[in-house]
């Protein structure tokens, strides 16, 4: 069927159309109340070196600017390694243990050098998102220093992890209800012409009026009876022979 044809099927069973269209309207107006938006809460830890270090001649201990160090140390290292144990089966199995929480990712910041790790969680409401957010950086803040002391580095050599950005609240996402209310009306939309093409495709079609050719394959039909030439083509009287006109002597 052309898009012609489609069209006129719309025409013809409109109120049809209509009526399905105010349906997906309904459907549509009902999402917000029935699905529940997504809340997402992320924020930014970046890994810093040791404030503090020996002086190679004299071995006194001096403070040092552990933001002039990025790509001389260990920072990107540590990073992936604290990723790895974030994103691990038993860990990811506590966060998941929350039915809040949909989904959480531990990366490393595409301009960060590996030393700055982004953390993001997403949950059905904003408490949980919070709380499984500080429960990620807490548990990172722990696996780096105890990773540290259990190799024997002593406190003023650890790397330390400081929050760059912290979310106050979570934000809410409005993006699943949107996917579903523009599906919803897609579907709706899809409905009510598949429904009025449906019918005009099933309505009962008229006969066509007889037309000259079926009288013509009357008269070649060798059992049809044989036109009369003295019939009357207005009506089935056959036409009279003409009387003869009285002569002059008034002789009928």
């Amino acid at each position: 069927m052309d898009f012609g044809k489609i069209l006129a099927a719309i025409r013809r069973f409109w109120p049809v159309v209509l009526a399905v269209l105010i349906l997906t309207g309904i459907g549509v107006a009902s999402v917000p109340s029935n699905i529940a938006p997504e809340y997402e809460a992320s924020g930014t830890v970046i890994l810093l070196s040791p404030s503090t270090e020996g002086d190679k001649v004299t071995g006194k201990v001096v403070a040092v600017n552990p933001w002039s160090r990025f790509g001389a140390s260990g920072e990107g290292v540590a990073g992936t390694a604290l990723i790895e144990l974030l994103e691990s089966a038993p860990f990811e199995e506590r966060i998941m243990a929350n039915d809040a929480v949909e989904e959480y990712d531990v990366a490393p910041n595409p301009g960060g050098n590996g030393a700055i790790l982004d953390i993001s969680v997403l949950a059905s409401n904003g408490e949980a998102a919070l709380d499984t957010y500080d429960l990620i950086v807490d548990r990172l803040v722990s696996e780096l220093d105890s990773r540290q002391e259990a190799a024997g580095a002593p406190v003023e050599k650890r790397l330390r992890a400081e929050l760059l950005t912290d979310p106050s609240e979570a934000t809410e996402l409005l993006g699943s209800q949107i996917r579903a209310m523009a599906a919803i009306g897609l579907l709706g939309a899809f409905a009510a012409v598949a429904v009025a093409v449906a019918l005009d495709t099933i309505r009962p079609r008229r006969e066509p009026a007889e037309s000259p050719s079926d009288e013509a394959e009357t008269l070649d039909d060798p059992d049809a009876e044989p036109p009369n030439p003295w019939r009357n083509e207005r009506s089935d009287d056959a036409i009279p022979f003409p009387r003869a006109a009285p002569d002059a002597g008034g002789r009928k």
